[in-house]
């Protein structure tokens, strides 16, 4: 599946970025899973390439909450 393999990545490499970009604070993880949520769909709304992936990268993150935390830390 051409799209899944696009996706993982697209959100592998945003988690390096989001990543640099956050505090070393430690959070819960519905908290940092909504954070970066919220990065996703900024970073992905600014691009136009990315935008057709918002839904289905907010619905991938959501039902992937525990590997994107682990992923996160």
């Amino acid at each position: 599946m051409k799209q899944s393999s696009e996706l993982n990545q697209l959100i592998d490499e945003l988690i390096e970025v989001y990543k640099t970009q956050k505090s070393h604070r430690k959070q819960i993880m519905v908290k940092e899973v909504e954070d970066f949520q919220r990065f996703f769909y900024a970073i992905t709304g600014a691009i136009d390439k990315y935008k057709q992936m918002q839904y289905v990268g907010l619905h991938y993150i959501e039902s992937n909450k525990k590997s994107i935390y682990e992923k996160l830390k």
